[in-house]
């Protein structure tokens, strides 16, 4: 991974984890039983933020960048699943 980016990336996580530490009513509500998620708030924003700023439309192909600079992920599937509920528009390109 380009030294730029990572400090990009670390930095918007730090910031992320704060805000939502500092502001527990941004964080989404979580059910208390079920499947633990496999990223975490502060983790998906993040992503969601660097997929952005880097151009990419589409989630599949993020994924697949991000894989090659060895960004450690969960599988496609469950970001996907997670950026599109954190989104209320759902207008997100998968192709």
């Amino acid at each position: 991974m380009d030294a730029d980016l990572d400090t990009l990336c670390t930095a918007l996580y730090v910031r992320a984890d704060d805000e939502l530490k500092m502001r527990p009513e941004l964080a989404r509500r979580r059910p208390r039983v079920g499947i633990a998620p496999k990223l975490s708030d502060a983790e998906l924003i993040t992503l969601a933020v660097v997929q952005a700023l880097l151009g990419f439309s589409s989630e599949t192909r993020f994924l697949r960048y991000a894989v090659t600079i060895q960004v450690s992920l969960a599988t496609s599937s469950t970001v996907t699943a997670d950026l599109r509920a954190g989104d209320s528009r759902n207008d997100t390109d998968v192709a």
